[in-house]
């Protein structure tokens, strides 16, 4: 029997089942020749792959948080929470308020993402804490959390493969996207063919810092009235998400629950009655943190010393806000939890 071939304008080619073991043994070789280039100091040198979240953002804070691990050694602190963590804290600032006070830094990676709730971001959180053991996680949050009716675009990520396979839901592509960075980069380059991705990719690349740190500068433009809803309720999908932040301390990772700052006219502009509002918030946080012995931090007190030009909008600090806000949980830090803690 003759083997079947592909023909072009009359030139015959190899016999198809050839032309497909050489098309697989050169995608083998690549992935192979990829895998052993990211795990060297050249790997520094490559664009981030992509572990199949549909997000560059969350694709970029995988790959840059690993690299600070295997070049600084082990996560002193890890912060998660929404586009509050996000664009707010700094970890180099954080460590220069924290070494100012102790003599010795501390190597904190920032895993805020836009658009987080609660539902999202307590089982994303858990993830990490299981893949990357921090000696602390930081977790930051705001009335706006325990509502899953605000953000939508990247909740998606908590329900990734590379997500379910570091809460224990092991998969075939999950354990690849975890491990192998061959398989990772053949993802990179699926998305980099589109090229309404390549744009989104670009953006993200130059807006993270390699510590994970997504600044916001000057005004938001057009400004953004943003405000709560009329009374404060909990979600019960956003309380579990929550609710799971206590596995944490199996993985060896103490928890800290910090507020967000928000400008004061924040609250201002609540439609019902702000105060009841803002005291219904605190009451929940400081019952709930008590009950289930997590440390919690408000930052009401320190969200009246950050001036008008320091706010991006009324939920976001900017360049002139971030060093304040970095500064004063650097030096809580330091007070709260001295070095022999990270070490």
């Amino acid at each position: 029997m003759k083997h079947q071939t592909l023909k072009l304008d009359g030139i015959s080619r190899l016999p198809l089942w050839r032309g497909l073991a050489l098309f697989l043994g050169l995608m083998l070789g690549w992935m192979l020749l990829a895998e052993l280039i990211a795990r060297t100091p050249f790997g520094n040198h490559l664009p981030p792959p992509s572990v199949g979240a549909d997000s560059f953002e969350f694709d970029l804070k995988v790959y840059y948080l690993e690299q600070s691990i295997r070049q600084n050694g082990s996560l002193d602190c890890l912060i998660v929470g929404d586009s509050m963590a996000n664009s707010g804290l700094d970890p180099l600032s954080i460590s220069q308020a924290y070494e100012t006070q102790t003599g010795i830094p501390l190597h904190c990676f920032n895993f805020g993402m836009p658009a987080l709730t609660l539902d999202a971001s307590g089982p994303l959180a858990l993830a990490l804490s299981n893949r990357f053991h921090p000696q602390l996680l930081i977790f930051i949050v705001s009335a706006r959390d325990f509502s899953i009716a605000v953000g939508q675009p990247f909740r998606h990520v908590a329900t990734s493969d590379w997500v379910n396979h570091n809460l224990g839901q092991p998969s075939f592509r999950g354990w690849a996207t975890n491990s192998l960075y061959g398989y990772r980069y053949f993802l990179f380059i699926q998305y980099w063919l589109n090229p309404a991705n390549r744009k989104s990719f670009s953006d993200a690349y130059a807006s993270i810092t390699p510590q994970g740190f997504t600044p916001l500068f000057g005004f938001r433009t057009p400004p953004m009235e943003l405000s709560p809803k009329k009374d404060f309720s909990v979600d019960a999908s956003a309380l579990q998400g929550f609710d799971q932040l206590l596995k944490m301390s199996k993985s060896g990772t103490s928890l800290l629950i910090v507020d967000a700052p928000l400008q004061d006219t924040f609250y201002q502009n609540a439609p019902g009655n702000p105060e009841a509002y803002m005291k219904s918030y605190e009451s929940f946080m400081q019952s709930r943190s008590q009950a289930l012995k997590i440390r919690y931090w408000a930052t009401q007190d320190l969200s009246l010393t950050i001036p008008a030009e320091a706010w991006h909008d009324t939920l976001h600090v900017n360049e002139k806000g971030v060093p304040i806000f970095s500064a004063w949980l650097g030096q809580k830090l330091a007070n709260n939890y001295p070095s022999d803690f990270f070490k």
